[in-house]
């Protein structure tokens, strides 16, 4: 009998560390807020709040003077910054954002074998493993760039949709994606943009 018990025992102690687990995979929760963000779930704007989780396919809205940060599954950290519209596309280990306007700035944390990280923008589709970095959608500027990604450390590889062509950024580099569909050239990241990733590090990638 007391075989039985101890072997009841290992197996529900299994089952909680698989839940555990499970639970911490598609974990996406709001680690930080200035102003009054807000989250579209099923159509209705709720007002965001530090510790708020968030689903998957929920929007994150930034008006003027409002910066929100979320951590996803723990390892990566995104900074919303004012007037940025977000979706959250997927949060499980292949964890993508939708950036539809507006600027984020990513902290990630290098991730698990297996696992994957995107930002899609209307032109561009970034893909990374463990870095800080920035992106930008100028829906406002036409015939200028709309989609801007700026490396401050590690890499990330960036798929033009128009020209189905990759191209890979180095630390200090950034590619502009235009709307014209022309094909992009790398260049070196402007001063304004190394400048405004400084605060990479500051963002948790952790609940």
């Amino acid at each position: 009998m007391r075989s039985l018990r101890t072997l009841l025992g290992i197996v529900c102690t299994g089952l909680m560390a698989v839940s555990a687990a499970s639970a911490q995979d598609g974990q996406i929760v709001v680690t930080r807020m200035e102003g009054a963000a807000m989250i579209v779930r099923d159509g209705q704007q709720l007002p965001a709040a530090v510790g708020m989780p968030c689903s998957e396919s929920d929007t994150l809205l930034t008006p003027d003077g409002c910066t929100l940060d979320v951590s996803v599954n723990g390892k990566a950290g995104c900074r919303v910054l004012p007037g940025t519209e977000v979706g959250l596309t997927s949060a499980g280990a292949d964890m993508k954002l939708s950036v539809a306007k507006g600027n984020v700035i990513l902290n990630l944390d290098k991730l698990n074998e297996g696992s994957t990280f995107q930002i899609e923008t209307p032109t561009a589709i970034a893909s990374v493993r463990g870095t800080q970095f920035w992106g930008r959608v100028d829906t406002a500027a036409t015939g200028d760039p709309v989609t801007t990604f700026a490396v401050r450390e590690g890499a990330v590889e960036v798929l033009v949709k128009s020209a189905g062509q990759s191209f890979r950024l180095e630390q200090g580099q950034a590619l502009d994606i235009p709307l014209s569909g022309a094909l992009p050239s790398v260049r070196p990241a402007l001063a304004g943009e190394l400048q405004a990733m400084e605060q990479a590090s500051s963002i948790a990638t952790a609940a």
